[in-house]
């Protein structure tokens, strides 16, 4: 009897850690699965990339992701070019990037929109990889392309983050005055690559700070180089 009673009650005690420890492991965090990693992928633009005769007012571009995506730094990332007096708005709508042209666009230009490292998703960060967007007012697209590398004179180090105009006005006052017929920006090995641009002499600038006008002096940008080139097209 002793014995039963002893089972019994070993048994009792055996049932009530096991529950304990039970009710334990339900108050542990979930494990949470493996980390995202993967870049947004982009599902449609509208309207289509190299689109022509794009409207000159009241216009917008908007990208689609497979999931939510955030912008960081969009005044610093995203250029326009050929750039405008005011700069392009671009938000957030849901999966969207929206961007919008607060300023009327000029009439048979070709433009092209660089996103930069601004997109990323809403989660882990993860980066859409630089993305370009070019579209024209007129009736075609220009073609031409440009590829070189930034470096510093005195360290023969690459430059990042500078920007390169091209303008198509060689005159001197032509920096201060005007904005540029085309604008791209290094990356962080100082390579940049220009694209769309029309078969004619350009005066090429870099530099590393915002783009200069009237009332910029000379100390107060860092001149990278200029140089005068002609773009033909291959037979």
């Amino acid at each position: 009897m002793n014995k039963q009673r002893s089972g019994i009650i070993a048994a009792i005690l055996f049932s009530a850690i096991y529950f304990a420890n039970s009710c334990a492991n339900t108050t542990a965090p979930p494990s949470g699965g493996l980390k995202d990693t993967l870049a947004p992928v982009l599902l449609s633009v509208m309207p289509d990339s190299n689109t022509i005769k794009f409207p000159t007012q009241k216009a917008k571009v908007e990208l689609k992701f497979n999931e939510f995506v955030v912008l960081k730094e969009p005044e610093k990332n995203i250029l326009l070019s050929p750039p405008q007096k005011k700069r392009v708005e671009a938000k957030v709508r849901g999966k969207s990037v929206v961007v919008e042209f607060p300023a009327k666009l000029d009439s048979a230009t070709t433009y092209t929109l660089y996103f930069g490292n601004s997109i990323e998703d809403n989660n882990e960060g993860n980066k859409f990889p630089g993305y370009r967007y070019s579209f024209s007012t007129g009736g075609y697209i220009d073609s031409m392309l440009v590829t070189g590398l930034i470096v510093d004179a005195a360290t023969l180090l690459p430059v990042p983050g500078a920007l390169v105009a091209f303008y198509t006005d060689h005159s001197d006052s032509a920096l201060y005055k005007k904005l540029p017929a085309s604008l791209t920006r290094s990356d962080q090995w100082g390579f940049f690559l220009a694209t769309n641009l029309k078969p004619v002499p350009y005066r090429l600038f870099a530099y590393t700070d915002k783009i200069p006008t009237i009332h910029t002096t000379r100390k107060m940008r860092k001149w990278l180089f200029w140089t005068l080139f002609s773009l033909r097209r291959l037979s």
